[in-house]
């Protein structure tokens, strides 16, 4: 946030600021819960060991352990609808903000967010497995629409500095491009990996229809689901820091 409102007024400063306070409240809410979640279950689990706990104790507390994991599956499917806009904004910015090449990655990101509510409120290992899937198809699409248009860019960039500029000035200005496209590409890629990365480990925790595995790799994944867009957004901004060191 510090870094995006030292730039504030640049195009889509805006938008980058709203995602990441959005992701932020929602990561907060979702540590909350599951702290909260812990020491119900905790707390069920005295019931069941302890003698001197009724059954209408027990009773009472389970539905506020489903009332807990549902809404906690909910806040962490509307974090990863946010981290998938923030990619389709990238995307929708390289492309020069032309609506139609974003139509298909928006589709599956709202059949997505569907899907993953659904499964909130009826926990199931198919919803899961096709949850997976949808997100892993719309980050692919999008890395791929975003990262070759970069590439694509960059080599008519190269083309047009090659045959109206002077040499000299050429293979300047070609190699500083080069260089700019090129970590563009790679941060792109390195975001994209890892969250597909993240999507076959979630995929692989379903095979065994075991739903119960697939929550601990959920668990597991909501820890970093935030880092990854965060990682882009700093990454650039420090990396801009230090290419423009006498910017206030």
């Amino acid at each position: 946030m510090y870094l995006l409102s030292r730039r504030w007024g640049a195009p889509g400063v805006g938008f980058l600021m709203t995602t990441s306070f959005t992701m932020a409240v929602l990561a907060t809410g979702q540590i909350i819960l599951t702290i909260v979640w812990a020491v119900t279950i905790f707390h069920s689990v005295q019931i069941q060991v302890f003698p001197g706990e009724t059954l209408n104790e027990l009773h009472r507390i389970a539905p506020i352990e489903k009332t807990f994991a549902m809404i906690q599956l909910i806040l962490c499917s509307i974090n990863v609808a946010t981290v998938d806009c923030l990619f389709l904004y990238r995307c929708y910015a390289v492309w020069n903000y032309r609506k139609n090449i974003i139509v298909l990655p928006a589709l599956f990101i709202a059949v997505t967010l569907v899907v993953n509510i659904s499964w909130a409120t009826n926990p199931n290992v198919t919803k899961a497995q096709v949850a997976v899937c949808l997100a892993m198809v719309t980050n692919l699409i999008l890395t791929a629409l975003t990262a070759g248009r970069i590439l694509y860019l960059g080599r008519l960039t190269r083309l047009k500095l090659v045959l109206y500029s002077d040499r000299s000035r050429s293979i300047d200005n070609g190699s500083q491009y080069r260089t700019r496209s090129k970590r563009a590409i790679a941060i792109i890629l390195e975001s994209g990996a890892i969250y597909c990365a993240a999507m076959i480990f979630l995929f692989i925790m379903t095979i065994n229809n075991n739903l119960q595995n697939f929550q601990l790799g959920g668990s597991l994944f909501e820890n970093f689901l935030n880092i990854i867009p965060t990682f882009t957004i700093v990454y650039v901004g420090l990396n801009n820091q230090c290419t423009n060191p006498a910017e206030p």
